[in-house]
């Protein structure tokens, strides 16, 4: 394993970054090839490529934030995952990717279903409606799913969760006609109003939690963490990664902070 691009500095006391790229079948099949990228916030980048039994290792990395992306032709693109390492820290991260194509829209599919279920009784709840109109909004938004271009598709599920697929099914003609079966106008204007405010949360308690860790680890003074915070705020919006590095701290933490469930 070589390094591509070397514009990081590596420390002797750095951490470690390493884990495997599987594919999403049972057997969770190694797969070789897959170029791995980080980039620090200075948009300075590393790349490895995985060995034959799936590996990728970046070593003495120095602490901070990171943001990783993955991509191999046949593959969806993950792009933008946060990722903190700390000093002489060992950090495992693993990378399941689904292929492109049918069966990579099914694998997605699959991933989204349950949450989605989740999505559409917290609207029935939300808005008072029938059990058999909160199954056919289901059904409907499912089917609006199983004919978008998978990459994108994975993609907007990597980087933005499952408020970034609500979003996307909310811009779209046969999702939003979906919605506007079942609900009113004014409702279907409010759920659009609550999902971009979930998502505005979920950016600013991202940023909030890393720049709380950040300060810990690196014990950082008040201007710092002031010019931390708003940099974690401008990378987090101009790369469209609102949900995840919030999620990245589990849902348990952002249920207890800001309500998000999804």
């Amino acid at each position: 394993m070589t390094f591509v691009e070397e514009n990081l500095l590596q420390v002797p006391n750095g951490g470690t970054l390493h884990g495997t790229a599987v594919d999403t079948t049972p057997e969770q099949n190694p797969i070789e090839g897959v170029e791995v990228q980080i980039a620090d916030t200075n948009n300075k980048v590393v790349t490895v490529k995985t060995d034959a039994e799936g590996h990728y290792q970046f070593d003495r990395l120095p602490a901070g934030l990171y943001l990783m992306s993955t991509s191999k032709k046949g593959y969806v693109d993950r792009v933008g995952r946060p990722v903190i390492i700390i000093d002489n820290g060992e950090h495992f991260k693993q990378i399941i990717m689904s292929k492109t194509g049918d069966a990579g829209r099914d694998n997605i599919i699959r991933v989204i279903e349950r949450p989605l279920k989740h999505v559409t009784g917290d609207i029935g709840k939300r808005y008072k409606l029938e059990k058999s109109s909160v199954e056919a909004l289901y059904q409907s938004l499912l089917e609006v799913l199983a004919v978008l271009e998978p990459r994108n598709l994975g993609a907007k599920l990597q980087k933005g969760g499952m408020l970034a697929i609500i979003a996307l099914l909310l811009s779209e003609p046969d999702s939003k006609a979906a919605f506007a079966k079942h609900l009113t106008e004014t409702q279907l204007h409010d759920y659009i109003e609550f999902i971009e405010n979930r998502q505005q949360q979920a950016r600013q308690t991202g940023a909030h939690f890393l720049t709380a860790f950040l300060d810990e680890t690196l014990s950082l003074n008040h201007e710092q963490r002031e010019d931390v915070l708003k940099l974690l705020l401008d990378t987090i919006i101009a790369h469209s990664l609102e949900p995840p590095v919030a999620y990245m701290f589990t849902s348990y933490n952002l249920q207890r902070e800001v309500g998000i469930s999804i």
